[in-house]
């Protein structure tokens, strides 16, 4: 009868074990969106290039844009809606928000209480 010992799972090389990760990609992605929609609200003659970026790694990591944002930018122009300079908010039983670059209408509906 014999026995038969693995040794090469004895002494196995430090570059074949798992490494530790800090962070995911899915954390690094959403801090890179919020950080990219600040600098969209500090310099507006970049704004729609920094969204478009935001999208960008939102799509490639998988991650989805939180609401908060969601709702700050227009789906087909990408630009930042800052409300009486380029969108129209109104109430009528749903926020309708247009965004006066495009003039795509984006309707968020309200619950009722």
């Amino acid at each position: 009868m014999f026995i038969y010992l693995n040794v090469h799972n004895i002494f196995k090389p430090a570059f074949l074990k798992p490494m530790k990760k800090s962070v995911t990609s899915k954390e690094l992605a959403r801090e890179r969106i919020e950080t990219l929609f600040t600098h969209a609200r500090e310099r507006l003659a970049y704004a729609k290039r920094y969204i478009a970026l935001a999208r960008k790694i939102a799509t490639r990591a998988k991650t989805p844009i939180p609401k908060h944002l969601k709702r700050q930018f227009c789906k087909t122009c990408n630009s930042l809606l800052v409300f009486g300079k380029n969108a129209t908010l109104r109430q009528r039983g749903a926020l309708i928000i247009r965004c006066l670059d495009c003039g795509t209408i984006k309707r968020i509906p309200l619950r009722k209480q």
